[in-house]
């Protein structure tokens, strides 16, 4: 079939599946540029508000923030130190969280036809996506597991590897785009308002800062346990099932 004889996608129908069958030339360019647009659209609104040397450390940050061991917890920590606000932070990671979502998303499709390794996506996509499309409440539950996986500050980007589980089980763009912004936003919020604290109370005293940091590893280690809680009953159901 020639490119003249398939048929033409929609915008919504575009974005949405993230393949590229029926796609027009406007469409691909769109799914690569925009991500990209995005970006320096977020560049230039720090330019004018923090200049140019403190754009090239957003910059940097924006980087590191892809690179584990850093993540939410660390980089949004880093630019506050460096004079970027709370806010800026929580947007920046938010930012880049959904620039790479957006593409995982919209170009997924090409790692399918890597040699081997793109098999095993198939093979996943299969298993699981057939599970996840055959029950409309899996498909509501997962938006929920992705906003709330995105809650705990792993390394790197969340929006990453959630985007590919995402993909993996079948799920629209939009509705993993939009969970994944969510998410992001929601952890950066938080870890920008209890650093916006720590930093205070480290100012005024050294012993109330140390006593707030234990206060947070425990509540890590109650939110850690709350999800192996979780696990272990999903983990009972299931096998109960198969029984």
């Amino acid at each position: 079939m020639t490119e003249e004889e398939k048929p033409v996608k929609t915008w919504k129908e575009s974005l949405a599946d993230g393949q590229f069958e029926g796609d027009r030339w406007y469409h691909v360019l769109f799914k690569f540029f925009f991500p990209l647009g995005v970006y320096f659209l977020f560049a230039s609104i720090v330019l004018l508000i923090y200049g140019m040397d403190d754009l090239m450390r957003w910059m940097e940050l924006t980087i590191l923030f892809l690179v584990p061991p850093m993540g939410t917890a660390t980089i949004v920590p880093l630019g506050m130190a460096d004079g970027f606000s709370g806010l800026t932070m929580a947007f920046t990671v938010t930012m880049v969280d959904a620039v790479c979502s957006m593409y995982v998303c919209w170009w997924f499709v090409l790692v399918k036809k890597i040699p081997l390794l793109g098999r095993l996506f198939i093979w996943m996509e299969e298993k699981a996506g057939k599970k996840v499309h055959d029950d409309p409440r899996l498909k509501k539950a997962t938006w929920w597991v992705i906003y709330s996986a995105l809650l705990i500050p792993i390394q790197g980007s969340g929006g990453i590897n959630m985007s590919l589980i995402g993909r993996m089980v079948g799920l629209r763009a939009g509705l993993i785009i939009s969970a994944v912004v969510a998410g992001s936003f929601t952890v950066a919020l938080v870890v920008a308002f209890m650093t916006s604290v720590g930093m205070k109370l480290l100012q005024q005293s050294l012993t109330a800062f140390i006593v707030f940091i234990m206060m947070l590893i425990q509540l890590g280690l109650f939110l850690y346990y709350l999800k192996h809680l979780r696990d272990m009953k999903k983990w009972e159901a299931e096998l109960a099932e198969r029984a």
